[in-house]
């Protein structure tokens, strides 16, 4: 029997899904408001910071439609009993002849972190993108993340390959710094400094 076909519109179908106090649903144009008002991220996660913070009301509205009329990007919000909007993910480049997801971008409210929600999120969200037919979910995280790595485990993903980014930001930071121990074993200067990262893949 062939597969039924899969695209953007059978996706949102089969939402929004639940997991106790959490709903996980498309994004609206109130959540980027509602993500520009999440508290700042600590070091080392500083550059998790919405961008889009510092926009005006027309600029976000054009940030939000930019991203929501992509034919290969999917944005959910997850909900909380307590708040509305405390994570989003972002499925990007997805394949959906190959039934894949090239990427996935994740960021958890700051207030809301280290408290298991987003495993949970995450776990809820791969089951629903396998049973509405993905077959293969992968994503990027710096090596560094080691909070983010075993979250990602935890959820089923395994490491499968690295690359080196980029990161001029990494020339103002003191590396022997005790603090800083995660970060050093994967900084490189190549001449410019960059960071190590995971591709990390699940599969159904």
């Amino acid at each position: 029997m062939p597969e039924t076909p899969l695209d953007k519109t059978s996706l949102l179908a089969a939402l929004p899904i639940a997991d106790r106090e959490l709903a996980i649903r498309p994004w609206r144009r109130m959540d980027i408001d509602r993500r520009a008002e999440w508290p700042p991220y600590p070091e080392p996660y500083r550059g998790f910071n919405f961008p889009a913070r510092s926009l005006g009301p027309a600029q976000r509205d054009l940030w939000f439609a930019e991203r929501d009329s992509l034919p290969d990007r999917l944005n959910l919000t997850v909900d909380h009993s307590d708040q509305l909007c405390i994570a989003y993910f972002a499925l990007t480049e997805i394949d959906f002849a190959a039934r894949a997801v090239g990427n996935m971008g994740i960021r958890v409210a700051p207030h809301f972190c280290s408290r298991g929600l987003g495993t949970r999120a995450l776990r809820r969200i791969v089951d629903w993108a396998f049973a509405a037919g993905l077959q293969t979910i992968r994503l990027d995280v710096a090596a560094s993340n080691r909070r983010a790595v075993r979250s990602y485990e935890k959820a089923g993903f395994a490491i499968t390959g690295e690359f080196w980014r980029d990161d001029h930001a990494l020339r103002a930071v003191n590396l022997a710094d005790p603090r800083h121990d995660d970060l050093r074993p994967h900084v490189r200067f190549d001449p410019d400094p960059q960071l190590r990262f995971w591709w990390m893949q699940v599969r159904r």
